[in-house]
């Protein structure tokens, strides 16, 4: 869930592109801000219908 990653896929659904799922990994050496945003960004997946 880097920074990249993510504006890809926001942008990818801006643009009305289908989006079926989003798989993730965590290392568990992913910063302690990448933590804390993970359950925003899932609650804006579940807003756009994207299984993750």
């Amino acid at each position: 869930m880097s920074i990249d990653s993510t504006a890809i896929i926001i942008k990818w659904v801006a643009r009305g592109l289908p989006l079926s799922a989003v798989l993730t990994a965590d290392t568990g050496v992913e910063r302690e801000e990448t933590y804390a945003f993970q359950p925003i960004f899932q609650r804006w997946m579940d807003r756009h219908h994207i299984v993750h």
